[in-house]
């Protein structure tokens, strides 16, 4: 039994970085402080939806018809927090983005929306929309006025926003300007 007292020696409980244990559970059965002494992030209650995107896009999916090239992926060239970051690549329409669905939200509840993005390019402007779809009228709602954004710094979209149906709406940021692009 001597070598009891060394059995958890160099023993390291961290979970993956893939474990199906984050962000699962209740919050309100979590310890305050991780098994180093840290304390553990604490989200406000009224949070639908939050992401550093170290494993998944969240939600978040690709914007784009038949005729399109672009895509998403998850990057590590550039993260505001954690490791990752959602890139769009092969770019050939202002609107060609990820996109996230807002079927789950209440109608005329009011949210506000929190948005780090960051350009490839060494300038350009980004907006955030929403696009709602009601039998075969599309609207856009322009939630912020076009904001610069550089490739040297994060900059931070947010907005107000009330929803308004639940038909077919999503959030996606415009731009910046792609040369031709519509």
């Amino acid at each position: 039994m001597s070598d009891w007292e060394n059995y958890m020696n160099n023993v390291d409980f961290s979970l993956q970085s893939t474990s199906p244990a984050i962000n699962a559970g209740m919050s309100e059965y979590s310890p305050q402080f991780d098994i180093l002494g840290n304390p553990r992030p604490i989200l406000p209650e009224n949070i639908k939806s939050s992401s550093s995107f170290e494993t998944s896009f969240d939600g978040w999916v690709k914007w784009t018809n038949e005729a399109s090239t672009n895509d998403i992926e998850l990057s590590e060239e550039a993260s505001k927090h954690g490791n990752k970051s959602i890139k769009i690549t092969g770019r050939t329409k202002n609107w060609h983005s990820a996109k996230f669905d807002l079927s789950s939200l209440v109608v005329d509840e009011n949210y506000t929306i929190y948005l780090w993005v960051k350009n490839t390019q060494s300038n350009g402007t980004a907006q955030l929309i929403v696009r709602e779809t009601i039998g075969n009228a599309v609207t856009y709602n322009n939630i912020t006025n076009p904001i610069e954004i550089s490739s040297n710094e994060w900059t931070l979209l947010s907005a107000d926003y009330t929803h308004s149906q639940n038909d077919s709406s999503f959030l996606y940021v415009k731009g910046p300007q792609v040369i031709n692009g519509k």
